[in-house]
């Protein structure tokens, strides 16, 4: 999954990794405390809600710093521009068309964005969180 001159996929194998040692761990002390064997696939699916947290965490800093660039306007050779533009770009560019550049330069797709992603972050993955968690305790 290369960005550029940046490959992602060492980074994800990382990570994966990293999830599926979580949810072994968590399994092994959930049995270890008398819980069924089938314990497993809640805590799958609580690791994996945590996973799409994460990710959108990392979504709205993307998009903070989108935001924050668009106002300051720096040079676009700086690396640290091009890495947010070549992050959010792909996520931002559908909606070009419903949404122009604000005033002042405001980048306003990339403020809906993040308002779409602080409301799915609170309210779909929140909600099933709750659901995973009350179903891990009955």
């Amino acid at each position: 999954f290369p960005l550029g001159a940046i490959d992602l996929s060492p980074i994800l194998v990382i990570i994966l990794v990293q999830r599926v040692g979580m949810v072994i761990g968590e399994w092994l002390i959930q049995i270890g405390l008398g819980q069924p064997v089938t314990i497993i696939l809640p805590l799958l699916a609580l690791n994996l809600i945590r996973l799409l947290d994460s990710i959108a965490w990392i979504l709205m800093i993307i998009m903070v710093a989108r935001l924050i660039i668009s106002l300051v306007n720096p040079s676009p050779y700086n690396v640290l521009v091009q890495i947010i533009y070549g992050l959010s770009e792909p996520l931002l560019a559908p909606m070009r068309r419903f949404f122009p550049v604000g005033p002042g330069g405001l980048d306003l797709r990339a403020l809906v964005f993040l308002v779409i992603i602080v409301l799915v972050r609170m309210v779909l993955l929140g909600s099933l969180a709750r659901a995973v968690v009350g179903w891990i305790a009955s």
